[in-house]
């Protein structure tokens, strides 16, 4: 068996090795195979999983990944597992079955996230479906500048389409006033971010685990560099290289704040992740100004839907395409010790 390299392996899924002759154990670790491939803030990985005989998985929070300076909330730690959450069910969808999920399923146990059911569908995966299923082993994170290419707008309405829910609202614009705002807010939230040691000093525990796919030396020169130094300016500079570059700007938000509708805002932002992909189209995640609560009361009057909770911004745009993806642990690292249950 070939050596598991954390930024080859994981991402070589191929869905003709599902074992629709196994058990139903092997098959729902199958389908973990792609949730791990979900987004994180800082590549944190913030889930772990439990398999139950009967055709559960249980979904928990995994605090080693929280990160308590950046997101003392847990906002983004919920948006993220919202993220591996949509990947399953989109998988299993795909597999021919056809999913419940049961939202914070015991008040007594808050790091388990969800309870999701799987049954035989008996019905063949949808178009949507499929693309998105697709688009999971080819998204990447794009942190490059984007190209001088406009994103029509019944692209902008194919994305709103297929990524709407209930109490979650997706606003994509190319409205030159609010641009002019969002970049302000950029700034300063950059500015209040970096200018806090804390943060930095988080921000280099990570980069020097290496999840950002950086080689171990230099993982380790950006870590001392990171928690010694003041890289605001230049963090700043970079952030609106990429905003004055994207044609699209969006922002997801809910109409209220809850735990779970932060987990389900999170799966519409992987929703708009891989319905992007599919199309060619990167996205940026721009979360600074919803770490810093002032500001994200800013962003919130600017939003159409009035009294919404603004949870995750971020840029669309055509850019070249990351070469290379990122770390992802294997199934069986995220694995609850409660495994089949």
């Amino acid at each position: 068996m070939a050596e598991y390299d954390p930024k080859v392996s994981p991402w070589k899924l191929n869905e003709k090795d599902f074992p629709s002759t196994s058990g139903m154990i092997e098959q729902m670790k199958f389908l973990l195979g792609y949730a791990v491939l979900a987004p994180s803030s800082h590549n944190t990985q913030p889930w772990k999983f439990a398999l139950r005989d009967g055709g559960v998985i249980d979904v928990f929070t995994d605090l080693n990944g929280w990160l308590r300076v950046a997101d003392p909330d847990q906002r983004e730690l919920n948006l993220s597992i919202g993220c591996a959450i949509e990947n399953l069910l989109i998988a299993a969808r795909h597999f021919g079955f056809d999913p419940k999920v049961k939202y914070l399923p015991d008040a007594n146990d808050s790091d388990y996230i969800a309870s999701i059911e799987l049954k035989k569908s008996g019905f063949d995966d949808s178009n949507d479906n499929s693309r998105q299923f697709k688009a999971i082993t080819e998204r990447h994170t794009n942190h490059k500048n984007y190209e001088l290419r406009s994103i029509e707008p019944g692209v902008l309405q194919f994305l709103e389409n297929n990524c709407s829910e209930p109490g979650i609202s997706l606003y994509l614009t190319i409205n030159a006033v609010f641009r002019q705002k969002f970049d302000d807010l950029i700034v300063r939230s950059d500015a209040v971010t970096y200018s806090n040691p804390e943060y930095r000093e988080e921000l280099a525990y990570w980069i020097g685990k290496g999840v950002f796919g950086t080689p171990w030396l230099i993982s380790q020169i950006g870590r001392l560099a990171m928690a010694y130094l003041n890289f605001g300016d230049m963090v700043v500079r970079g952030d609106e290289a990429a905003l004055m570059s994207a044609p699209v700007i969006g922002v997801i938000s809910t109409t209220t704040n809850s735990r779970i509708n932060q987990i389900r805002a999170g799966q519409v932002f992987e929703r708009v992740y891989l319905c992007a992909t599919s199309l060619g189209i990167g996205v940026r995640p721009m979360s600074q100004i919803c770490q810093v609560a002032e500001h994200r009361q800013e962003l919130a009057g600017l939003l159409p839907a009035e009294g919404n909770t603004p949870l995750q911004p971020f840029l669309l745009g055509f850019a070249e395409p990351a070469k290379e993806h990122t770390p992802r642990k294997s199934v069986d690292e995220v694995m609850h010790s409660m495994i089949y249950l």
